[in-house]
């Protein structure tokens, strides 16, 4: 093959790579010809004129690449179609009222379980609504919100089409996993991903959480008497599979029980909470390799769930963890002073959505944590030169991830001079001391 021919395969395993698309969905940081539909939208309801305002909000939601959202008017009324997810949002506006529902089950029969359960959501639920309603083929659960149209402006119906989304989106999964009733109609609106792709996540899966257990089994540190040790390789584990496999369904809901039980405001004993925990990683690890691939998948969405952090509040949480690497760094502990910076980086990204280049700078981090996975995946290994981690390119990669966004994030400089080499657990201190600096303020 000539270099032509090299160069070209090269970019279509790139594009290959960057479909992969790691991490949870975002919806902040839009375009800025988005946020100008936002404006004029707002405006034009303020107006009176309603149907051009919810037209420019329906292109607002529209993401960068298409597909997220159809709208159309049609003798009076404007119809539309949110994807999230699994689920498909179905709504229509007219001079009186606007409807929007996600259709979930469709049974002849609920368990009168289930029926109590999602009567108790009922009372969470800000603006939606689950109901059953009669059909040809029997009961059919949906998620519900109706509107005064003339009351409701496109602020609100973000909102209520957010919570709406997100409910009906996290719910199916596991009204599927918990009752074993059918789905909607429509079923997953999911992109399959290739069968070796899939090879490769599951297979971090399981050796990821695998080499958690080993370490606290190869006795270190007692994990019984320094609890918040173990802790921080937990959920370093969780947090780092969360973004780097994107599970969907019943997998993804188990990493959100496990953050919620390690930050839980009840009291509970550290090591109680860490042995749930690892009761529930050992129950992943002891799935089939099928079961977890049929929770790997692309899907779509309009809607993010996570607030947005500013730089402030990374270097915040940033400078507020990172000195807790310093007494295992002293006695020797890498394995877990290397930990303490996956769990800053892992929270971050799962709690939060971090502006695009922080989130590139923390993928880029991640390639040099896992040069085998990435390998695996196709990437080029970029870290290692001659079995040190390799300074030099590490530093072009950092300068060369920031230029990609200096059009749109013009503060952005990287001050490589505090990256250091010695060892994982240094470099990834002096990385992290390196993106506090750093200004991800966007124009």
């Amino acid at each position: 093959m000539d270099w032509l021919g090299r160069f070209r395969k090269k970019k279509a395993k790139e594009q290959e790579l960057k479909a992969l698309d790691f991490g949870r969905f975002s919806d902040a940081f839009k375009p800025t010809k988005n946020y100008q539909y936002w404006e004029q939208s707002l405006l034009l309801f303020d107006q009176g004129k309603r149907f051009s305002a919810f037209q420019l909000f329906f292109k607002y939601l529209t993401n960068e690449k298409g597909g997220n959202v159809i709208a159309s008017q049609l003798h009076g009324v404007l119809k539309f179609e949110l994807i999230q997810g699994s689920k498909r949002i179905l709504g229509s506006i007219d001079a009186q009222k606007i409807h929007a529902h996600a259709v979930l089950i469709r049974s002849a029969a609920y368990p009168s379980e289930l029926l109590a359960e999602l009567l108790q959501e009922n009372y969470n639920l800000k603006f939606c609504k689950y109901a059953l309603a009669m059909e040809d083929e029997g009961y059919v659960l949906k998620l519900i919100a109706d509107l005064p149209a003339k009351l409701t402006s496109p602020y609100k119906l973000y909102h209520v089409l957010r919570e709406l989304a997100l409910a009906a989106d996290k719910k199916d999964d596991l009204l599927l996993s918990k009752y074993h009733l059918s789905t909607s109609e429509y079923g997953h609106l999911n992109e399959p991903l290739p069968e070796a792709t899939k090879d490769v996540l599951g297979d971090f899966v399981q050796t990821t959480f695998r080499k958690v257990l080993e370490v606290r089994d190869e006795h270190e540190i007692d994990t019984e008497e320094y609890p918040s040790a173990f802790r921080y390789l937990l959920l370093a584990a969780v947090y780092k599979v969360d973004f780097l496999v994107k599970p969907e369904g019943v997998l993804m809901d188990s990493f959100e029980q496990i953050d919620g039980l390690a930050f839980s405001s009840q009291a509970m004993d550290a090591k109680v909470v860490n042995r749930k925990i690892v009761t529930t990683l050992e129950e992943i690890l002891q799935m089939e390799p099928g079961q977890i691939k049929q929770e790997l998948y692309h899907v779509d969405a309009t809607f993010s769930f996570n607030p947005v952090i500013q730089s402030a509040q990374i270097r915040d949480t940033i400078s507020s963890e990172l000195p807790t690497m310093d007494w295992y760094l002293e006695k020797g502990y890498d394995e877990y002073a290397v930990a303490i910076v996956d769990f800053i980086i892992g929270y971050l990204l799962f709690n939060f959505i971090v502006p695009p280049p922080c989130k590139a700078l923390f993928l880029l981090y991640y390639r040099i944590r896992e040069p085998k996975f990435f390998k695996e995946l196709g990437y080029v290994d970029l870290s290692f030169s001659e079995r040190k981690l390799s300074g030099a390119v590490i530093k072009k990669e950092v300068k060369k991830v920031l230029a990609d966004y200096s059009s749109r994030f013009p503060y952005l400089d990287a001050p490589t001079h505090y990256l250091e080499f010695d060892s994982a657990a240094v470099f990834g201190k002096s990385y992290l001391e390196m993106v506090a600096e750093i200004n991800f303020t966007p124009k």
